[in-house]
């Protein structure tokens, strides 16, 4: 999920400069803390908006437990339906602008123009990850640590493709410059 936030930031350096912008003002210059991250709301956003627009698990399989139909279509008993996480995650139905990375989007006051159900980057209901909220948390104290003191810089030459396997990773890796940030 980070690898795919830095990739993104590196690619929406206004996003950049407005995180970088809360990390300095809310830590100067310190290690963030557990306390820190109520006080650290667009970096979560950053975060949360990351796992939509490339989502750390893109697809899912469940079982018809009984007989049912979808949409029209018949599904039997013991049917297997896949769920298109990252269709989801970018469909213009459930999301205003769902082509750009738009962190906004996760702010409080449009938080709840979101529909929950079309949001599932741990998954949802029983089989929701029972990690999420340790994720959620690791993901914004590491990358309010990092966005503090580096910026990462996409290096030229690179086939960035997306590749669905149990997780979404990049097809050929990520190269990426560590640059210290200056000041």
């Amino acid at each position: 999920a980070l690898t795919w936030t830095w990739y993104a930031l590196a690619q929406n350096r206004e996003v950049l400069r407005k995180l970088q912008a809360e990390v300095d003002t809310v830590l100067e210059g310190r290690t963030p803390t557990m306390a820190d991250l109520p006080k650290l709301p667009y970096t979560l956003q950053v975060f949360e908006e990351s796992m939509r627009f490339y989502p750390p698990v893109p697809f899912t399989v469940r079982l018809a437990e009984e007989a049912t139909e979808l949409d029209g279509y018949p599904l039997p008993n013991g049917a297997f339906v896949m769920i298109n996480i990252h269709n989801m995650h970018r469909h213009p139905q459930y999301w205003e602008r769902p082509e750009e990375f738009w962190p906004d989007r996760f702010a409080a006051e449009n938080k709840t123009k979101n529909n929950r159900a079309a949001y599932m980057p741990f998954l949802t209901g029983p089989h929701m990850c029972i990690g999420n909220n340790f994720a959620l948390m690791e993901g914004q104290l590491l990358l309010a640590m990092m966005a503090q003191k580096y910026e990462m810089e996409l290096q030229p030459g690179q086939r960035i493709e997306k590749e669905a396997t149990v997780t979404m990773r990049p097809k050929y890796g990520m190269k990426m410059k560590l640059v210290e940030r200056k000041g």
